[in-house]
């Protein structure tokens, strides 16, 4: 019996050490029902520049309301709202140079279940952008990792 009890105990440290320690810092009022970090590969487009948005935007709702634009202020759009992390924060790095990082708030849903990025993000990466003309032939985009 006294076996089993150390069996038990040991099957019980090595399932909360696989978890890893919470971070205190984190406010969970900003990430949702994260409770760890996750990353993803995926392909970073282009958002838009705040006059690009104001003029051919059909409206986008940001993830806690109102927000004013900013082409100085990092910000990202998220897929889906299957990522529980509108108001949070995430870290993107380009996947050819991992070492190539910056941080960006989840301001709202993207229209077209991508992971978009703002002005600021955009050069925070060094990555060529442009809105086009007339709503049309806007383009950027780079292979990213982002764990939020």
């Amino acid at each position: 019996m006294k076996t089993m009890r150390y069996v038990v105990m040991g099957a019980c440290l090595a399932m909360m050490a696989g978890c890893g320690a919470i971070d205190q810092q984190d406010d969970v009022t900003d990430v949702g029902e994260v409770q760890s970090a996750s990353t993803v590969s995926t392909t970073l487009y282009y958002e838009g520049s705040c006059a690009f948005l104001r003029q051919c935007a059909n409206g986008n709702p940001y993830c806690n309301g109102t927000r004013t634009c900013s082409d100085t202020t990092k910000w990202v759009a998220r897929p889906s709202t299957g990522y529980a992390i509108c108001g949070g924060t995430v870290t993107i790095c380009l996947a050819s140079n991992l070492s190539k990082c910056t941080t960006a708030a989840v301001w709202d849903t993207s229209c077209c279940g991508h992971w978009e990025g703002n002005v600021a993000v955009f050069n925070a990466l060094g990555l060529g952008h442009g809105d086009g003309t007339n709503c049309v032939g806007g383009y950027g985009q780079a292979s990213v990792r982002i764990t939020y």
